[in-house]
């Protein structure tokens, strides 16, 4: 049937149908655009979105000019239109007016003044990720480098900023722990024990309050800690993060013996856009919120995409079969991806999203179909 390993789960799963890049396609942006009134008000708006090209702002951009907000987007470099003209190919014509790019880097102070100059809100997603890297400082320093330097952007032209939202990561929250599997809000990561992404996301929050708390009467800041986000890309590049389920699919990854977060990319959009609106300014002033759906073991995510494609593609070998303890601590030697996920081995792990169900009123897609949305992708794609 194309599935190595055994069957670990049955779940019925609907069909994922290709819908047009421009519908309103997430609950919680729907109920923002039922409320004329804001609707109106957010045409005086003008919205600055960092790392514009991204996976997560891509949506982020798509869902503000739905909401009629102005936008301005950051790219790294100006001139290298093809890393964002996937932006313009997706919005029709008439909102092509309200959306402009600056170049600035994170890092680099030049452009960022220019860039938050004559905002009303400013959503730092931009982050450095890289495969390459060596040691920790590759991607702690751009990233709390780049912190700064928008932060304090805002610092000086907030008089005019409403809000800031900071794109962190659950990782700030729960890697490197190992004596504890239930994290909310309040909790923060064993920096000495994460890995080299996970120390830049929590570095740079650390920086992201500290700045707060010196200017808690310039700045109305909000951070966003999302798990692993997974769902439909609005370019034909896939993200990082899709590359689990890639790896699923193509045979490379045999499950190891741990959980993931996960949270539709759609939801973390919406999560950033609640967050800025004038009703919830206040309310979440000074918190983060786990934007998460729920956990899953890996090899139930195998167990899942083995189920669906088993007659529509039963040329995939998936792997199912779990590896043991002992296999991956093996692995752990040779593949520095599973040295920092060792130590979740055989504990599910639960990021608990209360706060944003109460604070955020967030409606989740459910995971199957993101896993399905994003599986779909990678197909259509090409492995």
């Amino acid at each position: 049937m194309g599935c190595s390993g055994s069957s670990a789960m049955a779940q019925e799963v609907s069909n994922v149908e290709n819908v047009e890049s421009w519908k309103i396609d997430n609950l919680n942006i729907r109920k923002l655009a039922l409320d004329a009134h804001q609707l109106a008000l957010n045409e005086q708006y003008t919205v600055l979105v960092t790392g514009a090209n991204g996976f997560l702002s891509s949506y982020i951009i798509k869902y503000l000019l739905q909401l009629n907000y102005k936008v301005k987007g950051t790219v790294r470099n100006l001139a290298d239109k093809q890393k964002y003209q996937h932006i313009y190919d997706i919005i029709p014509q008439k909102y092509r007016s309200k959306i402009s790019f600056v170049q600035a880097d994170l890092t680099s102070e030049n452009g960022w003044d220019e860039a938050v100059k004559n905002c009303q809100y400013v959503l730092h997603v931009a982050s450095p990720f890289n495969y390459e890297a060596k040691t920790a400082d590759e991607m702690i320093t751009p990233a709390v480098k780049g912190t700064q330097f928008v932060l304090n952007a805002c610092v000086k032209y907030s008089r005019n900023i409403k809000k800031v939202v900071v794109t962190s990561s659950g990782k700030a929250i729960f890697e490197g722990n190992t004596q504890k599997v239930h994290f909310d809000e309040t909790n923060w990561q064993n920096y000495q024990n994460a890995g080299f992404y996970g120390q830049s996301k929590y570095y740079a929050e650390k920086e992201a309050w500290k700045i707060y708390e010196e200017n808690k009467d310039k700045l109305n800041l909000t951070v966003i800690n999302p798990t692993l986000i997974l769902g439909p890309s609005l370019s034909t590049k896939l993200s990082a993060s899709q590359g689990i389920i890639t790896n699923l699919l193509n045979g490379k990854l045999v499950p190891q013996p741990i959980t993931l977060g996960i949270v539709d990319v759609r939801d973390v959009a919406a999560a950033h856009i609640i967050t800025m609106q004038d009703k919830l300014s206040e309310v979440t002033r000074g918190k983060r919120y786990i934007i998460c759906s729920q956990s899953m073991w890996i090899k139930d995510i195998a167990a899942l995409l083995c189920d669906y494609y088993k007659h529509k593609r039963p040329e995939l070998k998936i792997n199912t079969k779990e590896l043991t303890h002992e296999e991956f601590e093996a692995k752990a030697q040779v593949v520095p991806i599973y040295k920092e996920t060792l130590r979740q081995s055989g504990q599910y792990f639960v990021m608990d999203n209360a706060t944003s169900l109460q604070e955020l009123g967030m409606q989740y897609v459910g995971i199957y179909n993101t896993i399905i949305e994003t599986a779909e992708e990678i197909l259509k794609n090409g492995l």
